[in-house]
């Protein structure tokens, strides 16, 4: 299968990363001698060397949410369910995103954030006005809302440890190890 040509735009859906790699060691957390927890910053180190090295991106954007979006102004109960995290995590997470920050600064990568919109939205927004440009994307995220962009010149890419992508017609299952799903969807393709 081949990749997508230049020029490429990787989009990663950067807080819902960050949220993972904070809780996939919450049991047993990374710290430093002083403490610090450094799970998410170290999940998000190693995601950034094996893209980089994997796909070298022309071009790498990380999109943040920027806090309360308009859907919740409309609807009061949007997300309410979610856990809150205890004053303990929550620095902690707030200082792994400090840190992440910082790193994503230092490798020059953009962190794109739009008040009053989420990660999605801008995501979604990016996506048509790169392809309407020439540019093809890859959206990384493993969120399945993410598959309604799938169109020629937009690509997703699961980040999670070596998940392998796979697109299915009409029956028959094509797969990539990269976790992108390359063939163009069309007639009776979806992604699963």
């Amino acid at each position: 299968m081949k990749a997508p040509e230049s020029p490429r735009l990787f989009l990663v859906d950067g807080y819902a990363l960050i949220y993972r790699a904070f809780f996939a060691l919450i049991s047993r957390p990374l710290t430093t001698s002083k403490g610090e927890n450094t799970s998410a910053s170290w999940g998000i180190a190693n995601f950034l060397q094996r893209l980089i090295t994997k796909h070298q991106p022309e071009y790498l954007g990380w999109v943040h949410d920027s806090g309360l979006s308009f859907r919740h102004e409309r609807y009061p109960a949007y997300k309410a369910t979610r856990e809150k995290l205890t004053e303990e995590l929550q620095s902690d997470f707030d200082r792994g995103m400090d840190r992440i920050c910082e790193m994503l600064d230092a490798y020059r990568i953009p962190i794109m954030t739009l008040p009053g919109y989420e990660a999605d939205d801008v995501i979604g927004t990016l996506v048509a006005k790169s392809v309407n440009a020439g540019v093809n994307v890859v959206v990384v995220s493993g969120d399945k809302d993410f598959q309604q962009l799938v169109k020629p010149g937009v690509w997703l890419l699961n980040q999670r440890r070596g998940a392998l992508g796979r697109c299915r017609e009409r029956g028959r299952t094509s797969w990539s190890r990269s976790g992108i799903c390359y063939r163009l969807p069309g007639p009776g393709w979806r992604l699963i």
